[in-house]
């Protein structure tokens, strides 16, 4: 994920100029908001919160983000690139450190989703909560969409 273009994504959004305006709104010290950066992470939660108190399409926000272009995936395989610039969804060689790493990462992400999900379902209203299940199921199908698509280039 490319935090960079997640957060210049919600400041075009938003109509948001700087990063420490953006780091206000979303209501995180401006540090901590450097260190996603720097990380290339960030926490979801504040920033679906804000997102949904602004209504904002949340498939807008996340899905170029999340989604890297299969065109690009595709011609990444067949390079043999197996680079970040593409996304994490290459198949790639057995390595046993990272693929304990993604799947900590997978298993972070998930209780960060659930955390948030939680928060919005506990004090956001109904129409919040529809909005992200219906911005979660999205992205799941596009999920599984990607991977049908890779399941059939790769026979």
């Amino acid at each position: 994920m490319n935090t960079r273009l997640l957060l210049d994504t919600i400041k075009e959004k938003t109509g948001i100029k700087t990063d420490k305006q953006l780091a206000e709104e979303i209501g995180v010290k401006y540090g901590a908001l450097t260190n996603w950066i720097a990380r290339n992470s960030f926490q979801y939660e504040p920033i679906i919160i804000f997102l949904l108190k602004k209504d904002v399409d949340l498939n807008s926000v996340f899905k170029p983000v999340l989604m890297p272009d299969l065109a690009k995936v595709l011609i990444a395989f067949r390079n043999n690139d197996h680079t970040n610039a593409v996304g994490s969804i290459i198949p790639r060689l057995p390595k046993s450190n990272l693929e304990e790493g993604l799947e900590f990462d997978a298993i972070q992400t998930a209780g960060e989703i659930e955390e948030a999900y939680i928060y919005v379902a506990k004090y956001g209203n109904l129409t919040m909560l529809q909005k992200f299940k219906d911005t979660l199921t999205g992205i799941v199908a596009m999920y599984r969409e990607q991977a049908d698509e890779i399941k059939k280039f790769m026979k």
